[in-house]
């Protein structure tokens, strides 16, 4: 299972990176978020960083006490040999579930998977060894068998 401390504390670095957030709105952190799975940062996590600290200052600025729904990740976790990308996608799943945090665990999950899966995609663009092959299977799935999944996932604590 996904540790949540590990990714809470991940969060709470990224959140301490940004000195002023910048987003106010949730259509600047739709925005945000899209900006970060249409620009891959392969090279440099600093603009990466920056836009995921605004947006978990947004969150917190809004709501402190929101529930992490990580499970959706929990087969990612053993099978992303690149660190660095498994962050990113770490942080853009989490982040996806706080923008939609008015939908159902699973609507919200199959959001965020939803954004992980463009991201890695634009990723891969840039360097194909960096294949994770549950990713690429969850490519492959239908949008119900998606949803089927992110449901199973989903319900686990």
């Amino acid at each position: 299972m996904l540790n949540k401390s590990l990714i809470i504390l991940t969060l709470i670095l990224l959140f301490a990176e940004s000195t002023f957030a910048q987003i106010q709105t949730k259509e600047q952190a739709i925005e945000s978020i899209n900006w970060v799975i249409d620009n891959p940062q392969l090279d440099s996590d600093s603009e990466l960083e920056k836009k995921l600290a605004d947006l978990l200052r947004w969150q917190m600025s809004r709501n402190p006490h929101v529930e992490m729904n990580v499970g959706g990740m929990s087969e990612i976790q053993n099978t992303a040999s690149n660190k660095k990308l498994f962050r990113a996608i770490i942080s853009i799943y989490t982040c996806s579930t706080f923008i939609n945090e008015d939908y159902s665990k699973t609507e919200s999950a199959v959001y965020a998977i939803n954004n992980v899966l463009t991201y890695y995609k634009n990723a891969l663009e840039i360097d194909d060894t960096l294949r994770i092959e549950i990713l690429d299977e969850y490519i492959s799935y239908s949008d119900s068998e998606l949803k089927g999944k992110m449901k199973k996932l989903s319900s686990y604590k």
